[in-house]
This record gives C-alpha cells, structure tokens and sequence, in this order.
C-alpha cells in the first residue's frame, strides 16, 4: 500500500466545533461547525463585520470557541 501523503506532512482533520457567547441573533446553524484541529481564531462573517471567536482552554469534544469580539468590515 501506498500514500500519497510524504512521512513528514501531518494531515489534519477537521474537528467538530462549537461557537459560545456572543450576540443572541447568530443563528444556532452558525454556532455549530467544523474547523482545522489548530485552529486558534475563527471570524464569522455577518451583518457587515465579523464575529470572532477564540479557542477554549478546556479539552472537550466538540472543541469550544468562546466570542471575543466583533470588527466592522473596512470599506
């Protein structure tokens, strides 16, 4: 058998996710995703900025990313 994949590439599957906190108007279907297992930041686009979320300290399954802030979209 053989791969693809050289012995020293790591390959990353996504891992379920949870977004916490933030404006109660973010649709639940937006609160659940899946993400990149480093992934220490993720913005969410809406309502003409983002939503940014940090990853949790705590080890859990799905992995908790907690609000932090929003940011307007320069124009």
């Amino acid at each position: 058998m053989t791969s693809d994949v050289a012995h020293n590439e790591t390959v990353q599957s996504p891992v379920q996710a949870v977004l916490r906190g933030g404006p109660d108007d973010i649709p639940q279907a937006l609160r659940a995703i899946h993400t990149e297992m480093d992934a220490p930041v993720i913005k969410i686009e809406r309502l003409g900025g983002y939503e940014h979320f940090h990853r949790s300290d705590e080890v859990s399954v799905p992995v908790v990313y907690n609000w932090l802030m929003r940011t307007r979209i320069a124009e």
